[in-house]
């Protein structure tokens, strides 16, 4: 698949199942207003571990601009989602991907109590969203 050219789906880097944030149809982008989303995980614990990595593949095609805009971040809690820190984050700034991309990120300093972890999508306007979205697929948090 060529992921610059609108279809109806984005094929999910293994198996059939990815999180997505855009609409499947019928114009296979997230074009609705401001259009704001996230998925989050249940609460991970990882007692009697010293160290813990998350692991993901992600894919995005949203507007390229000079601004904050169509906005994925990757949060984590440690009070069952009351307040999000941000661990990874990409915009209208950051030039989309051909492909899905691999990303590890540390979440050591969150395994003292359980977390969650969240992927949140905001295009902040209702504006230039005629684009595929943001794809993320084989999510992995392996602890040492």
């Amino acid at each position: 698949m060529t992921y610059g050219t609108r279809s109806r789906d984005v094929s999910a880097p293994s198996g059939s199942h990815k999180l997505a944030f855009s609409r499947a149809t019928p114009n296979c982008d997230y074009d609705v207003g401001r259009a704001t989303g996230w998925a989050r995980s249940p609460t991970i614990s990882l007692s009697g571990f010293s160290s813990a990595t998350l692991a993901f593949n992600h894919f995005w095609q949203t507007e390229s601009f000079n601004g904050a805009y169509d906005i994925m971040r990757v949060q984590v809690s440690t009070n069952s989602g009351s307040t999000w820190t941000t661990i990874a984050d990409w915009d209208a700034r950051d030039s989309n991907p051909s492909g899905f991309q691999a990303v590890s990120l540390n979440v050591s300093s969150f395994i003292s109590s359980g977390f969650r972890i969240r992927f949140e999508f905001d295009s902040v306007d209702s504006t230039a969203n005629d684009f595929l979205g943001w794809y993320v697929d084989d999510i992995v948090v392996t602890a040492q």
